[in-house]
C-alpha cells in the first residue's frame, strides 16, 4: 500500500485539513501518515475551536521520530496543508528534503 506523508491541522469534529486527509486515504488505497499542526475540538468557522498550534519544537519531534521508524524511506508521497508558524514550514521543508534524499534501495 503506497504511504503518505501529510503534514496539517487535525480538527477532532470536522473532517478537514489532515483529519479529512486521513479519513478519505485509506479507502483509496494509501496508508497517511498524519503529522498535525494544529489540534482542534472543531473547525475554528463554528467558532472557538479549543486546541491550538502544536508547537515547532513538538512537530520537528513528531516527524523526527517518523524518520527514525524508517517511514521516509517508505514514503510515496507528501501532502500538506495549514502550518501554523513559520518554524512549522521549516520543520516540513526539511523533512520533505529528507523523504526525498532517503536510501529507497531495499533488501
Amino acid at each position: 500500500m503506497p504511504i503518505c506523508v501529510v503534514m496539517s491541522s487535525y480538527v477532532a469534529a470536522s473532517r478537514v485539513g489532515g483529519g479529512g486527509a486521513a479519513f478519505v486515504l485509506p479507502p483509496l488505497g494509501v496508508d497517511p501518515i498524519l503529522i498535525p499542526t494544529t489540534l482542534m475540538g472543531r473547525h475554528p468557522g463554528w467558532g472557538a475551536p479549543g486546541g491550538g498550534a502544536v508547537a515547532a519544537e513538538m512537530f520537528a519531534g513528531v516527524l523526527e521520530g517518523v524518520e527514525a521508524s524508517g517511514v521516509f524511506a517508505l514514503c510515496d508521497a507528501v501532502l500538506t496543508g495549514y502550518f501554523a508558524s513559520p518554524d512549522q514550514v521549516e520543520a516540513a521543508a526539511s523533512a520533505i528534503d529528507r523523504i526525498k534524499a532517503a536510501d529507497r534501495n531495499f533488501q
